[in-house]
């Protein structure tokens, strides 16, 4: 059932909206940290002491209605939105390479606040709908190698020989679902993965050129299937190198792309990553991978290839739409006759833009739970 502690919010008094005692420091951290704000900024624009922020935060005090409603309106959300029973979760994010040592504290703060309160407002829209997840776990061992396990996937799901033509389409098929964002870009902000129940969500940069989203969501389903529920616990760097190679097998399986990596040019990975829809850089990755390039090869087209494409590769490919977010909004006004207020009260939210938020398509096959 939707939580209807912020329903007519704007229409009761503080002491029903707000109940001291149920008071969540958590959400005060995430709702600050989503707006890229210090413990010394947000005591600036409320001119409230820092010293009493900080001790609202850590649980020594507990806000006043007076300052509680003082947050809310700086921070711009709901008060019922610092009562919510969430704790943070410090999830891993892939970042682009040359970002992971120089982004600031503060911006990757406020993507990880923002992708917990993804996971808070998925938790309350996924209650109304039956989701059926077709996934497959399995650990990476001795007699499973990313590129083994990527394959046992494919065959798992059926893909088709050759390539995943919508990437998006399909893995929605499966029940993931995929959000486009446009958090973190300041940061170079890739993706991640996370569950909410069962069911796997895929966050991804929808700045990224598509041939890098496709990527990253293979990745992330590599993470999803291989890491979230592993027996053992890589470090950052093996696990990151093990999430490339299942993307990689994933999307342009060894045995169909090899031997079409000889002889390479910029006009052969062109017409590559046109039929593969992956980046010509990954390609070439690829072929020094499968030793289809000796090493002074590679140096020299890795060479090239940064010389010729510093703004950016040729070769641009279609957009792929994700649908399974909108069709649940659509589950919500149309068979729960919801309106636009009713579902920003139940996302704790103000002056959400849902259209921006869920991207819109057709319909899937999607069911009310009963």
């Amino acid at each position: 059932m939707p939580d209807y502690s912020i329903i007519l919010e704007k229409n009761m008094s503080i002491e029903q909206v707000y109940k001291r005692d149920l008071y969540n420091p958590e959400m005060l951290i995430l709702a600050r940290e989503s707006r890229s704000l210090s413990q010394k900024d947000l005591s600036e624009i409320t001119e409230l002491p820092q010293s009493k922020i900080s001790k609202y935060e850590s649980h020594i005090f507990i806000p006043t209605e007076e300052d509680i409603k003082i947050l809310a309106a700086k921070l711009d959300y709901p008060i019922s939105f610092f009562t919510l029973n969430h704790i943070r979760q410090n999830d891993h994010l892939d970042l682009y390479r040359k970002q992971r040592s120089t982004m600031k504290s503060l911006q990757l703060k406020e993507v990880k606040a923002m992708i917990n309160i993804y996971r808070i407002r998925l938790s309350y829209l996924l209650q109304a709908v039956n989701f059926n997840v077709n996934l497959h776990d399995i650990n990476v061992d001795e007699e499973n190698t990313p590129q083994m396990i990527a394959q046992k996937i494919r065959n798992y799901w059926r893909v088709p020989d050759g390539p995943i033509n919508n990437l998006v389409k399909f893995i929605e098929s499966t029940g993931i679902i995929v959000i486009y964002t446009t958090i973190g870009e300041s940061i170079k902000f890739s993706g991640c993965s996370f569950y909410v129940g069962h069911v796997p969500i895929v966050i991804v940069n929808r700045h990224d050129p598509v041939d890098r989203i496709r990527f990253t969501i293979a990745h992330e389903i590599g993470h999803i299937i291989m890491h979230h529920n592993a027996q053992i616990i890589l470090d950052e760097k093996e696990a990151e190198k093990q999430a490339d190679s299942f993307a990689s097998e994933f999307l342009a399986p060894e045995n169909e792309i090899g031997i079409q990596l000889r002889d390479l040019s910029f006009d052969r990975l062109l017409q590559l990553k046109y039929h593969w829809k992956m980046s010509m850089a990954s390609l070439i990755e690829k072929a020094k991978h499968l030793n289809k390039l000796s090493d002074s090869q590679y140096r020299y087209i890795r060479g090239r290839y940064c010389n010729k494409f510093k703004n950016g590769e040729p070769g641009k490919l279609p957009y792929e739409n994700s649908n399974t977010l909108n069709n649940i909004v659509d589950i919500y006004k149309k068979d729960l006759q919801y309106t636009d207020n009713d579902l920003q009260e139940i996302l704790h939210s103000h002056n959400i833009d849902l259209k921006s938020m869920f991207m819109y398509d057709n319909n899937l096959n999607l069911r009310i739970v009963r």
